[in-house]
């Protein structure tokens, strides 16, 4: 992070505990937005983006029911733009993938960039559209949900288990799968996100100069 200095970054099983504080995990210029697991140990997530960038944290869609995810929006002067990063365990369970398709079809409503690792292996085939099992209802979900799926090599051995998805997919470009991230054996992704900056106005007004008036002519003229 101190070294590319990227905008944001997303970053899935932490391991972080509540006993960890914020100041721990400080890389900088960046505001943190967690969600640790609770119940043992691994998993969590956190977002980091740089704190010149307005981004606030959206309760409302973090507590839907899907633990490990994070959400927050992002605003430009023109358009805002919601990120949710999500964790989903090897091998989950139906009730909850159930919880991730009920998240993924609310915070679709709006623009929507989703990342993290989603473990689906060989459940699902990106290039040719294929899956199976539970990888089946996930694509399904995807599909109603207008969600393109950006990534397109392994990022674990030979899987896609880390995803980039948005239902505006030309916002995201330069997407590339990189080397392993730090002790992890999955791969580092970066990419980057368009959005649309802001018109300057330029505003010709004309107004008077009270504090060069002549104020004793005034009064002159007012006891007239």
């Amino acid at each position: 992070m101190q070294e590319e200095s990227p905008d944001g970054s997303g970053i899935t099983e932490t391991w972080l505990k509540p006993d960890i504080r914020d100041c721990e995990i400080n890389v900088g210029s960046y505001n943190g937005f967690r969600k640790d697991r609770l119940d043992r140990v691994g998993g969590g997530v956190v977002l980091l983006v740089k704190n010149s960038i307005t981004a606030l944290l959206r309760d409302d869609v973090q507590n839907i029911g899907f633990e490990e995810s994070v959400w927050c929006e992002v605003g430009t002067a023109k358009e805002k733009t919601l990120f949710g990063l999500c964790y989903r365990k090897p091998a989950d369970d139906k009730l909850n993938d159930d919880k991730l398709f009920r998240l993924f079809n609310e915070a679709c409503s709006e623009t929507v960039v989703i990342m993290g690792d989603f473990n689906f292996g060989d459940e699902i085939n990106w290039l040719t559209g294929e899956s199976k099992g539970q990888g089946q209802s996930f694509l399904e979900c995807c599909n109603e949900n207008f969600l393109g799926q950006c990534v397109e090599y392994p990022t674990r051995q030979n899987n896609v288990l880390d995803l980039v998805l948005s239902n505006e997919c030309e916002m995201i470009q330069n997407l590339v799968v990189g080397e392993q991230f730090s002790s992890s054996d999955h791969q580092s992704i970066r990419f980057e996100i368009v959005t649309k900056q802001a018109d300057l106005k330029f505003i010709s007004e004309k107004f008077y100069d009270y504090f060069g008036a002549n104020y004793e002519e005034i009064r002159a003229l007012a006891t007239k």
